[in-house]
């Protein structure tokens, strides 16, 4: 794809959103592409966050699959393309079981069993986003890749 491009990052904890939009960016060129934290819930760091990120050529946006900025994207995702993007959603697929180790493994005492359960399956947040938000989506299998692997495949998307 040639133009301007925002890619959505999508995924539960531990699945290698903010690894993955690092290496995009390098990928991609650092002069003409930016990350975009969609974590950000308070409203002014948010629209700074925003501001910034619309001065680039491509965007790689991450969200956490249990933010608000997942319930109402449009929000959001409007100001993209009314600038011109073309916006993409890609999620990133994991096991639960594989996401449940990764998490402990980051941090311990962070997700318990039941909530990885409730994001992985039951978040209506994360299942309607490309509804929502009125976006193509696409998903990668993460399990056993490393980020390199995972750039090749979006990259590949992209073309």
């Amino acid at each position: 794809m040639t133009g301007r491009l925002l890619i959505v990052l999508r995924g539960v904890t531990g699945v290698g959103k903010s690894c993955t939009a690092k290496a995009l960016v390098e990928y991609l060129g650092r002069d003409n592409t930016t990350r975009l934290n969609m974590d950000q819930i308070l409203p002014e760091p948010l629209e700074r966050n925003i501001l910034s990120a619309l001065r680039s050529e491509r965007v790689i946006a991450e969200i956490y699959s249990g933010r608000q900025n997942l319930a109402n994207p449009t929000q959001w995702i409007t100001r993209f393309k009314e600038a011109g993007y073309i916006a993409i959603s890609i999620r990133l697929d994991i096991s639960l079981e594989a996401g449940r180790a990764r998490c402990l493994k980051r941090d311990p005492d962070r997700r318990n069993y039941d909530e990885l359960y409730r994001q992985f399956y039951h978040d209506p947040k994360f299942t309607a986003f490309p509804d929502r938000a009125k976006v193509e989506e696409f998903s990668i299998d993460v399990e056993n890749k490393d980020t390199k692997a995972i750039c090749c495949e979006v990259l590949k998307l992209l073309e």
